[in-house]
Parts: structure tokens; C-alpha cells; sequence
């Protein structure tokens, strides 16, 4: 039988881990923030972070500033911001064979821009995070990176691994490069040729920075390999759901169907699907009391003022029905519990605020 939404809310926050996935731009921070509050309201040590730079977080929970280290918000619940590029830092100088490799790898230009930029290091390094303090707290909530898609944190993992398992490159440039320094012999025939292609091809500078990258972070491979298989276990235990937060539209309800269909794929927990931001009309209609309108009952109206407000009423209408529709579709064709959080009148900006959020999310226990 499948789970209410508010019942799926629940189940998940029972948990230890809960991922909240989405793109960009939908509340996914402040509905982070929320499920945690909520969580902390039953009496659950709970942390929530995020990756994301921007100080959403922060401002969500009315807090003058945020820090890699947990820090307790009120009551039960703690937020911290995770730092990939430190944690991936920190994680060289814990296995780097010697102070000279780890000093190699950490001053490498190309280390410093894949531990950067690389597809899937930020989300691996924030669960190696994680890792390190998941201990100390009933419940963590994570909010994952802004992304294009909500795929994007489920294939981290998988993208870091080929990476690492790409190590056969090392081998094709070893034979010419040893420790930043060309080995080729340029005098001969098949060298010059070989210089001139690799040259004219990404050159020799990128060819020895990527050498000698590949010569010091020896070592580490295994170590990078064995955090994310950690990651990709940590996903599937079943103490770990994801919930995606997407809004009311037409292109999500594709994107809510595709990330059940990803989850079902990779074995992992659905939780429930957040739409946020949904028309308040919307939601009273779900609920089988349609709102009155804006000048029920009102006789003093000219009937130029009647019009136009007649005209508003029914652009309102019209996108209250749009985002019932979506709202519908979305739960339909994902097969995933959704549930409607009504677009507010003022933003989020502290834990009052923020207890209305959470009140929709499960109603009765919004509040600490």
C-alpha cells in the first residue's frame, strides 16, 4: 500500500539519513531546514547541512553566520556547511605516502582543479564528511549542491569511481613523463613526431602538470576509491531516504518520473516528493473546500472594480488549476507520495518562519 505523503515524511525522517535532491531555484535549502526542524521537534539530535556555498542555510535558520563544524541551532537541531575542497584537502594529508607527495598533490594545478571541478568530488567528499560525525546525531539531513538535475548527486559516486578507475592514462603518459620531467628523445624520429601530435594536441605544459599529478597522487587512489564505494553503500542502506523538492510545472513532472525511475534502478529509498510553492487555491481545492473569492459578498463594487477584479480572479483560478494539475501528474507518474507546501506570503528567515514550512510538511509537529 503506498504511503501518505505526510506518512511518507514521517517514515523518512525516521531514518538516519535523509538526501533532499532538486535543481536549483525550488526551496530545496529551506525545505532542508524544515524536514530538521521537524525532526528535532520529536526529540531527534538532529544535523542538517548543506553543500551549497550560498548562505541559504544560514539565513534559514536565523543564524549570523555558519561553519564546517556542527553547531546547535535550538534544542535538538544542529547545522554545519560542508566543505568538499577542505575535506578532499584533508583527506591527501591523511594518505599521501610522504610530506613531499602530499605537498606535490596539494600544489598541483591539475589537483586543484579537479578537486574543485571534477563531476562528483564535491558529493563524495561531503558524505566523507558526513561520515566523520553521522555518529554523533539521531538524524542528518542533507542538502545536496544546486544541480540541473536531481540525478546529478545520485551518479557521484559512479562519476568519481571511473575517475580513479581511469588510472590507465597514467600508464600511457609514464613512459615519457616521470615525475613532471619529458623523457622523450627528441632527437629521434618517432619523438619528435610523438612531441609534435602531443603538442599540437593539449600540450606539453598540460601533459607535465597532469604527469606529475598522476605520479604524486599515487597512493591515494585506493583511499578515494574506498570513500566512494562507501558512499554508494551509505546510499542504499535502508536507514536512507531521498526526497526531491521540485515546483509545479510541466517539465518537472518529467523530472519527478525520472528520479523514481533512477531511484527503483539503483536500489535506492524513495521518501517523497516536496512541491513546493504550489498555488494556495490549489491546495484548498485538493482539500475539498474551494477558497471564496476576493470580493465575495461584496455589493459596493463599481462595475469597473468588479471586472477587473473578476479578470484577476480568474488569472488566479486559472494557475491554481495548472498547479493542481501538475501536483497530480507529478504523484501519478512518479509513484512517489507528493506533497503540496503552499507558496507563503513572506520569505523564510527564522525558525518561526521556517515552523510554518515544517508544519505543512507534517502537520501538528512543525514546531519544536
Amino acid at each position: 500500500m503506498k504511503a501518505r505523503p505526510h506518512v511518507a515524511i514521517s517514515n523518512a525522517l525516521a531514518g538516519r539519513l535523509v538526501i533532499v535532491c532538486g535543481p536549483g531555484g525550488v526551496g530545496k535549502t529551506t525545505l532542508s531546514a524544515a524536514l530538521a526542524l521537524v525532526a528535532a521537534g520529536r526529540g531527534r539530535k538532529t544535523l542538517v547541512c548543506t553543500i551549497d556555498p550560498s548562505k541559504r542555510l544560514r539565513t534559514s535558520l536565523g543564524l549570523a553566520r555558519l561553519t564546517g563544524a556542527p553547531q546547535k541551532v535550538r534544542g535538538r537541531l544542529f547545522a554545519m556547511r560542508l566543505d568538499p575542497k577542505q575535506t578532499f584537502d584533508d583527506l591527501v594529508r591523511r594518505h599521501a605516502q610522504s610530506p613531499e607527495a602530499r605537498e606535490r598533490v596539494l600544489s598541483n594545478r591539475f589537483y586543484q582543479q579537479i578537486s574543485r571541478h571534477l563531476a562528483g568530488t564535491h558529493e563524495v567528499m561531503a558524505m566523507e564528511a558526513l561520515m566523520e560525525v553521522a555518529d554523533d546525531f539521531d538524524l542528518i539531513v542533507l542538502d545536496t549542491p544546486p544541480a540541473a538535475s536531481a540525478l546529478a548527486f545520485l551518479d557521484a559516486p559512479k562519476r568519481v569511481l571511473d575517475f580513479v578507475d581511469g588510472r590507465v592514462l597514467r600508464y600511457f603518459l609514464k613512459p615519457y613523463f616521470v615525475a613532471g620531467r619529458l623523457t622523450v628523445e627528441p632527437r629521434t624520429l618517432v619523438g619528435r613526431t610523438l612531441l609534435r601530435i602531443l603538442d599540437s594536441a593539449v600540450g606539453l605544459q598540460f601533459l607535465r602538470e597532469l604527469s606529475e599529478f598522476f605520479l604524486a597522487f599515487e597512493g591515494l587512489f585506493d583511499s578515494f576509491r574506498k570513500t566512494a564505494h562507501a558512499m554508494e553503500a551509505l546510499l542504499r542502506v535502508d536507514d536512507t531516504a531521498f526526497i526531491l523538492v521540485t515546483s509545479p510545472s510541466s517539465s518537472r513532472v518529467s523530472e519527478g518520473a525520472s528520479f523514481a525511475l533512477a531511484l527503483r534502478e539503483r536500489s535506492l529509498r524513495a521518501g517523497a516528493i516536496v512541491v513546493n510553492r504550489v498555488h494556495p487555491w490549489a491546495i484548498a481545492e485538493a482539500k475539498g473546500a474551494p477558497p471564496s473569492g476576493p470580493f465575495d459578498g461584496n455589493t459596493r463594487l463599481s462595475p469597473a472594480m468588479f471586472a477587473e477584479l473578476s479578470a484577476l480572479a480568474g488569472r488566479e483560478q486559472a494557475r491554481a488549476d495548472a498547479d493542481a494539475r501538475h501536483l497530480k501528474q507529478i504523484a501519478l507518474k512518479s509513484g512517489i507520495p507528493a506533497i503540496a507546501i503552499p507558496e507563503l506570503e513572506s520569505d523564510v528567515h527564522d525558525l518561526k518562519s521556517l515552523a510554518l514550512v515544517g508544519a505543512w510538511l507534517c502537520p501538528a509537529e512543525g514546531a519544536s
